[in-house]
């Protein structure tokens, strides 16, 4: 009989009990893994908790999609947005507040003060930085891994590659996407395309997740893009132009309006003072004004494009008249005289114009009935919006003949008493440039998708005619006479020749009226200079208004205003050349 094998302990190597021992083991390794794994599955980088069908949705909130472009008529980038992290809290799921709030403070996000305010707040969400750029956020995204209670949420900041080029017209976005001011403001529905209600939810592994009303995870959407009429450049020239004629006659502000004579089309819409939209918190309120647009002034002689236009409609032989000049004019019933800077002795109406003169222009404008004239600078489309597409568009000041006192007819026809914006006198001049067409202005030529191919030209604009306003005869006849006005020896317009190219314009110098007291001040002007290039065919209106530049050092509009036209004109010509 063969001895039992027997080995330490007593036991055998298949004794039931041993067997048991290892089953049991493996079970109880099984169930551990099984809980690590749901524990890891259920998990969030920023919990330490087990996540709940409860506490899986975290806010419910407006998400906004990437927004839309601004681009020029080539396709030139003037906004764009780049997407962004922003971080936030839910202040009660948030642990231990004093650690969160000293990390926001060492890493510059948010101060400790108002760090420990907010995650005090009763509210379920609160933003504790917003556009933290992404490459930062991939270096401090560790410090915030194990903190209960916070997340995070894509976003986008709005850049300007050009800075303050166009500011004034572009406009800003504010921290929360929408549109505050300018085409940001006019064109925020395409801009910003639909506003999505999404909910954020915890994932399968803790980590946030947008999901849209169909169900669909972290989605893709964007605005439209939306394309100007300006020319990137010629508005850079623009604003430069304007920004040293302003400081070199010390003056408070300016703008210069930019028009195809035969589209409306805008080339470009400068403001000074302007400001640079990325920073646009740094500046005050009056900054983001578009002088263009949104301020009325009083334009005295370029006004007398109008006058003239009307008083050749009725009476072309008006022309050859002679009228006398002594300084100044009596107006008839009352005490009031209006003056001339000058006594120009007897000159004929053309003479009038050369030399903008206040008592020739305005005798010749005495043939008019007050009816007849007021319909007149209402179909210039003085009185009135344009209907331009840019927020705050001032309407002017145009009183209805019935309200006119005995001055009136008399002080309206040399620019006075009536009120105006610089987008108004150019497109009055287009009339004139165009053949007697007032024309719409035209900012945005077209919205479109973003991933949509397009090419360098512009689309094509088809003018959108308010009225006829003037025969072609009379129009001809009128640019002539502008023409003159800047090509006779003596003209006021003179410094706004150029060697190379026919100019015609008009210029312009009115006095600030007292506010509240009647009258007029003796230093505060108004210099400015309308005109448009080439005078035989008309292809550019240019509109130059500088207010109350340092009357010691010039204020003439001759002397302010066209020179800085004759600038922006070369400017423009070498663009529409290529």
């Amino acid at each position: 009989m063969t001895p039992k094998t027997r080995f330490s302990g007593g036991r055998r190597l298949f004794d039931p009990s041993i067997r048991i021992g290892v089953a049991a083991v493996l079970v109880l390794a099984g169930f551990a893994f099984l809980f690590i794994r749901l524990g890891y599955i259920q998990l969030g980088q920023f919990g330490g908790r087990m996540v709940t069908m409860k506490d899986r949705i975290w806010s419910s909130r407006y998400v906004y999609p990437q927004r839309g472009r601004i681009l020029d008529r080539h396709g030139r980038v003037l906004a764009a947005s780049f997407p962004v992290v922003s971080l936030y809290a839910h202040p009660h799921k948030v642990r231990d507040r004093k650690k969160l709030a000293l990390l926001l403070a060492r890493l510059e996000l948010l101060g400790l003060e108002e760090s420990l305010e907010r995650l005090s707040e009763s509210a379920s969400f609160v933003w504790l930085s917003r556009g933290i750029e992404k490459d930062r956020w991939a270096q401090i995204r560790k410090e915030f891994e194990k903190m209960e209670g916070v997340g995070i949420l894509p976003e986008y900041r709005r850049q300007y590659p050009l800075g303050a080029v166009g500011s004034n017209l572009i406009g800003f976005v504010g921290i929360d996407g929408l549109g505050l001011a300018g085409i940001e403001y006019s064109a925020d529905r395409d801009l910003a395309g639909d506003v999505r209600h999404l909910k954020v939810e915890l994932g399968d592994h803790g980590m946030p997740v947008i999901v849209d009303s169909e169900g669909r995870r972290n989605p893709v959407f964007r605005g439209m893009d939306v394309v100007l009429s300006v020319d990137a450049y010629l508005q850079e020239a623009s604003d430069n132009i304007l920004a040293e004629t302003v400081e070199k006659y010390e003056a408070q502000a300016g703008s210069v309006v930019v028009m195809k004579a035969r589209t409306g089309e805008i080339l470009a819409m400068s403001s000074y003072p302007g400001y640079d939209p990325n920073r646009f918190s740094e500046y005050p309120p009056s900054r983001y004004l578009n002088q263009a647009i949104n301020r009325v002034f009083e334009p005295g002689s370029t006004f007398k494009i109008v006058t003239v236009s009307s008083v050749i409609s009725d009476h072309r032989a008006s022309l050859k008249e002679h009228y006398v000049c002594d300084g100044h004019f009596e107006v008839p019933g009352t005490p009031y005289a209006l003056r001339c800077y000058a006594s120009h002795g007897e000159i004929t109406y053309q003479r009038a114009v050369e030399l903008s003169c206040n008592v020739g222009i305005l005798q010749g404008a005495l043939s008019l009935s007050k009816e007849r004239f007021f319909g007149m600078i209402q179909n210039f489309g003085f009185g009135i919006e344009t209907g331009i597409r840019l927020p705050g568009e001032e309407r002017g000041l145009l009183r209805k003949p019935f309200q006119w006192s005995l001055l009136s007819r008399h002080a309206i026809s040399i620019g006075q008493e009536v009120a105006v914006t610089n987008l108004q006198l150019a497109a009055a001049m287009t009339v004139i440039a165009n053949g007697g067409n007032l024309l719409k202005p035209v900012v945005i030529l077209e919205t479109r998708r973003t991933d949509d191919r397009a090419g360098t030209d512009p689309p094509r604009v088809t003018p959108t005619v308010v009225r006829r306003v003037l025969s072609a005869n009379v129009s001809a006849l009128v640019r002539d006479l502008l023409e003159s006005a800047v090509t006779a020896e003596d003209a006021t317009g003179k410094k706004a020749r150029l060697p190379d190219v026919r100019v015609a314009g008009k210029t312009g110098t009115a006095q600030v009226a007292k506010a509240g007291r009647g009258g007029y001040d003796p230093n505060r002007f108004v210099s400015s200079f309308d005109g448009f290039f080439p005078a035989d065919h008309p292809e550019i209106v240019i509109s130059v208004v500088v207010h109350e530049p340092n009357s010691q050092i010039g204020y003439f509009g001759g002397d302010v205003a066209a020179p800085a036209f004759a600038r922006i004109t070369q400017a423009a010509r070498k663009l529409t050349a290529n």
